[in-house]
C-alpha cells in the first residue's frame, strides 16, 4: 500500500511487503519528494555476489533520476560489490556521491535488515546506516535538502541489478 498525495503532503509513507527480485531499471515508485528527514528500511536476500567482470551491482537507488551528476541523484543508493560488501552512497554535506563501504563480508541466502536514515537530532541532521540493528556508519549532513520528485529503483538503469530479493521495503519521509 502507498500513501502518495500532492506535494503539499507533510509526510509520505510507502510500503511494499511482498518479496520481489531486483532487475535493471526496475522503477518501484515515484514520490513527490524525499525530505531532510527520512527512514528507508528493507530486508535483502543476496542469492549470488557480483563477479570480477561485473563488480558493482545496484540494490536500491532513490533520487532525482540521474546516476550521480547532481546533488540529490543519490539520496540514498546502495550497491553490492564483488568483494561481498555493501557500497552505500548519499547526497551529504554538498557531496553528490558521499560513500562508504561495509567492512564485514556478507553471506549469500541470508536475509539482512538494512536501515538508512537521516534524522534531526539536537539541531543536527544525522545520516546513519544500520544492518541487522547494528549502526555501521553515522555522519552529520551539514547541507540537508528536500529533493523531489524522486524515483525509487530496485536495480537502477546505470548498473546491473544485484542478484537478490527485497522484502518489507518501507520509506518514510516528511517535510521540514
Amino acid at each position: 500500500s502507498a500513501t502518495i498525495a500532492k506535494d503539499e503532503t507533510p509526510e509520505i509513507i510507502f510500503n511494499r511487503n511482498w518479496p520481489f527480485n531486483l532487475r535493471k531499471n526496475k522503477l518501484i515508485t515515484e514520490l513527490p519528494y524525499i525530505g531532510k528527514e527520512y527512514k528507508i528500511s528493507f530486508e535483502l536476500l543476496i542469492t549470488e555476489f557480483p563477479s570480477a567482470a561485473d563488480p558493482t551491482q545496484s540494490v536500491i537507488h532513490i533520487g532525482l533520476g540521474g546516476d550521480a551528476g547532481k546533488y540529490g541523484d543519490r539520496n540514498p543508493a546502495v550497491w553490492l560489490s564483488k568483494d561481498k560488501l555493501f557500497h552505500f552512497t548519499s547526497s551529504i554535506s554538498g557531496n553528490n556521491n558521499y560513500w562508504f563501504d561495509t567492512e564485514i563480508p556478507l553471506e549469500e541466502n541470508e536475509w539482512l535488515e538494512i536501515e538508512i536514515s537521516q534524522t534531526l537530532t539536537d539541531g543536527k541532521y544525522v545520516y546513519e546506516v544500520s544492518i541487522d540493528g547494528a549502526s555501521l556508519h553515522t555522519i552529520e549532513n551539514v547541507k540537508p535538502e528536500q529533493f523531489g520528485p524522486v524515483k525509487v529503483f530496485a536495480g537502477d538503469n546505470f548498473y546491473s541489478a544485484a542478484k537478490a530479493k527485497i522484502r518489507n521495503l518501507s520509506i518514510y519521509t516528511r517535510k521540514g
